[in-house]
């Protein structure tokens, strides 16, 4: 395994659910597929190894974010992704409450990669501090993976025609996420809003 693979671990009980998001994440890196809590628990020892955690909220034998909380009560800091067909306002803040994203299902194929390249750079020591806080402010203003990527890049001071291409969106579709981003966090600029990830990372 280079050191670009992954490791995904997949908690989805939808037999053809799990086998699709086995077959994207596994031209990643190494993954792993559990259709019960019970399974996954039992692989509890290996958790620690995981940069990415992928789990549904519905499950056979409990809920994907409870368990996504007995991860985190153990010391686990993989990025996490939480998926359900329930657009149920309550799972999401508790979902984003657990530092992880939040997805309707059925996952489209540009957010899961999106998160992907989200797991990628989080890896990156160095990156840590600023990926918190643009983590903390997703949370806080309720971003979608793209609008943090955007936030993310910004912050790294990429240029808006640098930032299109990297996210492979039409100049115009940017200006709309920023107008987006902008509407939800309530400042008046990117500029402003890059000065609260900021003050986040001192």
């Amino acid at each position: 395994m280079s050191s670009e693979d992954l490791r995904f671990l997949i908690v989805e009980d939808h037999r053809l659910s799990g086998r699709a998001l086995k077959g994207f994440f596994s031209t990643y890196g190494d993954t792993a597929l559990y259709r019960t809590l019970e399974d996954a628990r039992a692989a509890e020892s290996r958790i620690m190894s995981w940069d990415a955690v992928v789990v549904d909220v519905r499950l056979p034998d409990g809920s994907g974010v409870e368990f996504l909380k007995e991860l985190r009560a153990a010391g686990c800091r993989a990025e996490a992704l939480v998926l359900t067909g329930c657009r149920d306002f309550e799972t999401i803040v508790e979902a984003q409450r657990q530092n992880s994203f939040f997805l309707p299902k059925p996952a489209d194929k540009e957010s899961l990669e999106a998160f992907v390249r989200w797991v990628k750079t989080a890896k990156r020591p160095q990156a840590k501090p600023l990926l918190t806080a643009v983590h903390r402010l997703s949370d806080k203003y309720g971003l979608s993976h793209q609008q943090a990527e955007v936030v993310w890049l910004a912050s790294r001071n990429v240029s808006r025609d640098q930032i299109a291409e990297e996210l492979g969106l039409k100049p115009s579709s940017l200006k709309t996420q920023v107008r987006r981003i902008l509407k939800k966090s309530g400042h008046a600029s990117l500029r402003a809003l890059l000065q609260e990830v900021a003050y986040q990372t001192d």
